[in-house]
Order: structure tokens, then C-alpha cells, then sequence
């Protein structure tokens, strides 16, 4: 009988051990799999924050960094309150200015969240916190590669040049510096810094597609392209919605004849939401209908530029002479891309833009051109989102 009691209590100690021991894995693996859900939060909140910060690179052309703000402070400002807006088991996640490193040369944003996140039962094995760590590093393009929201609105690279009298779009060809978005510097197509100045200055209204003949390439020619397999008829969904193609830089388009004013009209209107559009009121700052301040806007749109000092015609140089031979099919080339805020439409000398009239006023925000040396390697097109330079995660070299 002693026996068989002594037994009785070995196996009680026994069944006690394994029960804590069981609890405490249990405990474990609790601690460790919300350990693993915060650092699947924290990762989340570093890869949205880079991606907010990069995006700075291809919205605000206005900036650099001898601007005020500078370029860097306004991506980690960016950063910073991406990461907030984001949460990690419940508590928004905290970033500062030394949490995010910008590469302005490259276009690259990395940012670390570190975060310290209490424990429940491993505390009973002294680890009260645990450190939460994500590294994300985002990228825009430093050179334009291609879009997969093309607008079919061709614009010169004088698109910003102001003349008088009986002057060209070839006189800006001609000015020290020269006047125009890009150009071809020893073979390398280059943005101006002539064109970055106009942007930082605030001089970058223009006329996204003009209705005056006088205005255009020849009388017919309203730099509308002509994308193929597509008609006349389709250009309301070809301009208010995104081309089903991916457009890439070098890729040639002929121009659409006739000047298409109405389709072209109601369809600026869809896109940019008339009667009630977004208002431009700085870089990076539209207006929308309810009042609030808003980073991005529907009326920003991308659209491929051309070369006027550069594009041969139908076998002839298209400048000086600024003309185009009769009866021949113009087709022009793919050198960059510009981001355009689409302001709304106004008549002839009229400085009133609503949503009327025939002349489409835009705002240059940003414009990139095409090549592939130097920087970031370029993006498949395939990849491509909206933007001539799209921006993407990448891994930690």
C-alpha cells in the first residue's frame, strides 16, 4: 500500500511538470506569434512609407534640394506621416527624420521602422519587450522608361516656350539656353535645367491642346495620336480612362487629323470631373470639391513629349521652317514623358479656365526623359504604372 501511494504522488508531480512545461511553450508560441503579426505590421508600414517618399520624386517637379522646403525634407515629411497613418497591433507606428535616408541622386527612399513591443507571458522569463525591426527601400526612376496610362495628347518640348509676334515653336531652339523640356546633349536625352527652373518657378501653365490652327503642327494636325486600332470615336475613353497598351520610350505614333473638338472636350470634362474639377493651387496641392488638400488629383495625367528641334518629318527637319511637307503622314517620337495637371478649359485670350471653351489649359508638374544610362536600372515596361517614371520596392543591396 506505501508503494502504490508513493507512485500516486510521483505521477502527480510528473503530470504537474508537463502542464507548466505545456503552458509555457503555450505562452511561447503566443508571444511569438504576435511577434510575428507586429513585425508583418511594421513591415507594411516601412514599405508604405518608402513608396510615399519616392513618390515625391515624380509629383513634385518643383523641387530640389536649394528649394524651400528642400526635396529630402518634404519626402521624409511624407514618410513620416505614411508610416503614422499605419498600425502595429494596435498602436500607430512612429517614425523620425532619422528613421528615413533619401538618395537624391538615385531617387531612392529607405526607411527603418524600429519598434519596441511589450510581451505578455514571456515576461515570467524576464523578456518584458521585445525590438520590432523593417527596413524598406523604394525607388522612382531617374530616367522616363514608359506608362501604362498613356494619354493620347502628343507635347512639344517647347511646350513652356513664351514668344511674340511671328516667332515659332523652332525659335525656342535657338535661344541660350534653349527653351524646352528636353534635349539631346551628345546624343543623351536630357532634362533642361531651363525646364526645371520655369516648374520651381511657377511658370509652367501652357496649353495642353490648343483648337487655334495657328497653334498646331498644319492646319488639321492638333497633336492628338492616333493610336492604332482605335477611331475618332473612341477618343472620349481613350482620354477619360487609361489606353489597354503600355506606351515605351522611342515608340513612334502618327498624329491624328482634324481637330476632334468635341470628343476631346467632353472627355478633358469627364476626366477632370467638370462641373466641379480639382483646383491647382501649388505642386503637389489640388483643391478637390469638398475643400480638402490633396497630394494627388484625377486631373494628373501623364502624356508623351516630342522633340521639336530634333524630329525630321516626312524625310525633312521639321525646324527651322516650322512646317510640314503636304500630304505626308506625320509621325513623331516618344523622347520623355510629363506629368500635367489638366486645369480645365478656356476660349481664345480669355484668362477664365472652367469648363467651357475649346482650349485645354494644363500645369507642368514634372517631365522626364528618356534614356537608360546612369542612375537605377530602368523598369520593364509591364511594370509600369501611370507615371513615365514609376517607382517600385526594392531589395537592400
Amino acid at each position: 500500500m506505501r508503494k502504490q501511494y508513493s507512485e500516486h504522488g510521483y505521477t502527480i508531480l510528473v503530470i504537474a511538470a508537463s502542464i507548466v512545461v505545456l503552458l509555457g511553450f503555450s505562452a511561447l508560441s503566443i508571444d511569438v506569434g504576435m511577434l510575428y503579426s507586429a513585425r508583418a505590421s511594421a513591415q507594411r508600414a516601412a514599405d508604405a512609407a518608402a513608396l510615399a517618399g519616392a513618390f515625391v520624386f515624380v509629383t513634385r517637379g518643383d523641387l530640389d534640394e536649394t528649394t524651400t522646403p528642400k526635396q529630402s525634407d518634404v519626402i521624409k515629411e511624407n514618410a513620416i506621416k505614411t508610416a503614422a497613418q499605419n498600425k502595429m497591433l494596435g498602436a500607430a507606428v512612429s517614425i523620425g527624420t532619422a528613421d528615413v535616408n533619401v538618395d537624391t541622386a538615385n531617387h531612392r527612399v529607405t526607411v527603418n521602422v524600429n519598434q519596441s513591443q511589450p510581451t505578455i507571458f514571456s515576461r515570467v522569463l524576464g523578456e518584458n519587450t521585445a525590438n520590432i525591426h523593417a527596413t524598406a527601400i523604394a525607388e522612382a526612376v531617374v530616367t522616363a522608361n514608359a506608362t501604362g496610362c498613356l494619354k493620347p495628347i502628343f507635347i512639344p518640348n517647347t511646350a513652356l516656350f513664351v514668344g511674340s509676334g511671328s516667332t515659332t515653336q523652332c525659335d525656342a531652339c535657338l535661344t541660350s539656353p534653349k527653351q524646352v523640356l528636353i534635349d539631346n546633349v551628345g546624343g543623351t536625352l536630357v532634362v533642361t535645367d531651363w525646364a526645371k527652373t520655369q516648374i520651381r518657378t511657377g511658370n509652367n501653365q501652357f496649353l495642353l491642346k490648343p483648337q487655334n490652327p495657328q497653334n498646331s503642327l498644319r492646319p488639321g494636325d492638333f497633336m492628338l495620336i492616333d493610336i492604332p486600332g482605335h477611331n475618332p470615336g473612341d477618343l472620349n475613353d481613350d482620354i477619360s480612362n487609361c489606353l489597354d497598351q503600355t506606351s515605351a520610350c522611342a515608340q513612334v505614333y502618327s498624329i491624328l487629323t482634324g481637330d476632334h473638338v468635341g470628343p476631346t472636350k467632353n472627355a478633358i470634362k469627364t476626366l477632370i470631373g467638370c462641373p466641379t474639377p480639382d483646383v491647382y493651387v501649388a505642386p503637389g496641392q489640388y483643391q478637390r470639391p469638398n475643400g480638402t488638400i490633396g497630394s494627388t488629383s484625377k486631373a494628373l495625367v501623364t502624356c508623351p513629349v516630342w522633340d521639336v528641334c530634333n524630329a525630321t518629318i516626312g524625310g525633312q527637319p521639321f525646324c527651322p521652317a516650322a512646317s510640314v511637307p503636304g500630304g505626308t503622314n506625320v509621325s513623331l517620337q516618344i523622347v520623355g514623358f510629363a506629368v500635367v495637371f489638366i486645369q480645365g478649359l478656356k476660349s481664345g485670350n480669355s484668362n477664365t479656365i472652367d469648363c467651357n471653351g475649346n482650349d485645354v489649359v494644363a500645369r507642368l508638374i514634372n517631365v522626364s526623359a528618356c534614356g537608360g544610362t546612369g542612375g537605377t536600372p530602368a523598369i520593364n515596361p509591364n511594370e509600369t504604372g501611370p507615371f513615365g517614371t514609376p517607382i517600385r520596392l526594392v531589395r537592400a543591396p
